[in-house]
Protein backbone atom coordinates (compact mmCIF):
# COMPACT_ATOMS: atom_id res chain seq x y z
CA UNK A 1 0.00 0.00 0.00
CA UNK A 2 1.59 3.53 -0.81
CA UNK A 3 1.90 6.07 1.80
CA UNK A 4 -0.88 8.18 -0.22
CA UNK A 5 -3.23 5.29 -0.07
CA UNK A 6 -6.02 6.24 2.70
CA UNK A 7 -5.88 3.53 5.55
CA UNK A 8 -7.96 2.60 8.13
CA UNK A 9 -7.30 3.60 11.56
CA UNK A 10 -9.21 2.01 14.46
CA UNK A 11 -10.16 4.17 17.41
CA UNK A 12 -9.57 2.02 19.91
CA UNK A 13 -7.79 -0.97 20.64
CA UNK A 14 -7.87 -3.00 23.78
CA UNK A 15 -5.46 -5.29 25.22
CA UNK A 16 -4.39 -6.70 28.60
CA UNK A 17 -0.87 -6.96 27.06
CA UNK A 18 1.09 -5.38 24.31
CA UNK A 19 4.34 -6.86 23.53
CA UNK A 20 7.55 -5.25 20.47
CA UNK A 21 10.18 -8.30 19.74
CA UNK A 22 13.24 -8.03 18.23
CA UNK A 23 14.20 -9.88 14.64
CA UNK A 24 14.81 -12.89 16.72
CA UNK A 25 11.30 -13.16 18.65
CA UNK A 26 12.77 -11.49 22.26
CA UNK A 27 10.75 -9.46 23.42
CA UNK A 28 12.34 -6.31 23.84
CA UNK A 29 9.41 -3.85 25.68
CA UNK A 30 6.08 -4.56 26.87
CA UNK A 31 3.23 -2.80 28.34
CA UNK A 32 1.03 -4.67 30.18
CA UNK A 33 -2.33 -4.13 33.43
CA UNK A 34 -1.07 -4.91 36.87
CA UNK A 35 -2.68 -5.04 40.32
CA UNK A 36 -2.01 -1.15 40.88
CA UNK A 37 -2.56 0.52 37.06
CA UNK A 38 -0.29 0.06 34.30
CA UNK A 39 3.32 -1.35 34.04
CA UNK A 40 5.58 -0.56 30.63
CA UNK A 41 8.98 -2.78 30.68
CA UNK A 42 11.63 -2.86 28.45
CA UNK A 43 14.41 -5.77 28.35
CA UNK A 44 17.74 -6.25 26.83
CA UNK A 45 18.82 -8.14 23.54
CA UNK A 46 19.44 -10.87 25.86
CA UNK A 47 15.30 -10.70 27.23
CA UNK A 48 16.25 -9.73 30.60
CA UNK A 49 13.99 -6.91 32.04
CA UNK A 50 16.51 -3.62 32.79
CA UNK A 51 13.80 -1.10 33.23
CA UNK A 52 10.64 -0.46 34.18
CA UNK A 53 8.03 2.41 34.48
CA UNK A 54 4.61 2.18 35.88
CA UNK A 55 2.33 1.98 38.48
CA UNK A 56 3.19 0.46 42.08
CA UNK A 57 1.11 -2.29 43.12
CA UNK A 58 1.30 -1.83 46.68
CA UNK A 59 0.38 2.53 47.25
CA UNK A 60 -0.74 2.88 43.57
CA UNK A 61 1.79 5.70 43.15
CA UNK A 62 4.15 5.89 40.44
CA UNK A 63 7.65 3.51 40.12
CA UNK A 64 10.66 3.52 38.03
CA UNK A 65 13.41 0.62 38.25
CA UNK A 66 16.04 0.01 36.62
CA UNK A 67 17.93 -3.20 36.67
CA UNK A 68 22.10 -4.16 35.38
CA UNK A 69 22.13 -6.38 32.18
CA UNK A 70 21.20 -9.53 34.47
CA UNK A 71 17.69 -8.41 35.32
CA UNK A 72 18.98 -7.56 39.51
CA UNK A 73 17.60 -4.01 40.58
CA UNK A 74 20.38 -1.42 40.97
CA UNK A 75 18.13 1.26 41.15
CA UNK A 76 14.46 2.66 41.89
CA UNK A 77 12.44 5.74 42.53
CA UNK A 78 8.97 5.67 43.90
CA UNK A 79 6.42 7.38 45.17
CA UNK A 80 4.84 6.88 48.90
CA UNK A 81 2.59 9.12 51.44
CA UNK A 82 5.43 11.83 52.20
CA UNK A 83 6.47 12.22 48.55
CA UNK A 84 9.43 11.12 46.10
CA UNK A 85 11.99 8.22 47.71
CA UNK A 86 14.93 7.13 45.38
CA UNK A 87 17.07 4.47 46.24
CA UNK A 88 20.84 2.72 45.27
CA UNK A 89 20.88 -0.93 45.60
CA UNK A 90 24.26 -2.59 45.28
CA UNK A 91 24.38 -6.15 43.44
CA UNK A 92 23.47 -7.91 46.50
CA UNK A 93 20.01 -6.30 46.52
CA UNK A 94 21.49 -4.11 49.52
CA UNK A 95 20.28 -0.31 49.61
CA UNK A 96 23.79 1.61 49.83
CA UNK A 97 22.39 5.07 49.18
CA UNK A 98 19.03 6.82 49.28
CA UNK A 99 17.49 9.74 49.71
CA UNK A 100 13.48 10.79 50.39
CA UNK A 101 10.77 12.91 51.45
CA UNK A 102 9.51 12.62 55.07
CA UNK A 103 7.24 15.10 56.72
CA UNK A 104 10.39 16.99 58.47
CA UNK A 105 12.03 17.58 54.80
CA UNK A 106 14.62 15.73 53.12
CA UNK A 107 16.97 13.13 55.09
CA UNK A 108 19.92 11.24 52.57
CA UNK A 109 21.63 7.77 53.78
CA UNK A 110 24.48 6.19 53.03
CA UNK A 111 24.53 2.30 54.07
CA UNK A 112 27.62 -0.04 53.80
CA UNK A 113 27.54 -3.31 51.62
CA UNK A 114 25.62 -5.10 54.74
CA UNK A 115 23.07 -2.27 54.75
CA UNK A 116 23.96 -0.78 57.92
CA UNK A 117 23.21 3.28 58.02
CA UNK A 118 26.76 5.11 58.35
CA UNK A 119 26.26 8.37 57.82
CA UNK A 120 22.71 10.53 56.86
CA UNK A 121 21.71 14.39 56.33
CA UNK A 122 19.91 15.56 58.24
Amino acid sequence: MSATSLQTVPDLIQAKRFEVVNDEGKVVASFYANMGGGMLSFSNKDGEVVAGLGSDEVNGGGVLGINNKDGKRVAGIHADENGGVARVFNNKFTEVAGIRATPDGGVLGLFNNEGKLTSSLP
